[in-house]
């Protein structure tokens, strides 16, 4: 393997055990919080890249979005995730984010 290939794979990995490690970290406060959780998107499928971001899937009680997002951004700082919120997605979409998605625990190494 050539040595600039090694170095991206090397960076793709500390990359993707970042997003991991915030998913995780970010999911034991939220659920403490009653809120629910599943990531999604190129983490939970396993092709998670150089440019990927964290995508986490949120079932919040109601009026209490806003604190599930200051909690997820007290996690990732500076690494970049998107939020779905169950309840703004249509039944179709629900079962479409379902269908790949994994609890933060469920999400192993390389």
């Amino acid at each position: 393997m050539k040595l600039l290939d090694r170095i991206i794979r090397d960076r793709i990995a500390a990359r993707r055990r970042r997003a991991i490690d915030i998913a995780r970290a970010a999911t034991r406060e939220l659920e403490e919080k009653g809120h629910g959780v599943l990531v999604f998107g190129s983490l939970a499928r396993g092709n998670f890249g150089n440019r990927s971001d964290l995508d986490l899937l949120l079932d919040s009680p109601k009026g209490r979005e806003l604190e599930a997002v200051a909690i997820i951004l007290r996690h990732a700082r500076d690494f970049p995730f998107d939020v779905a919120f169950l309840s703004d997605l249509t039944e179709d979409l629900q079962t479409e984010f379902k269908k790949e998605a994994r609890h933060a625990s469920s999400l192993g190494p390389d």
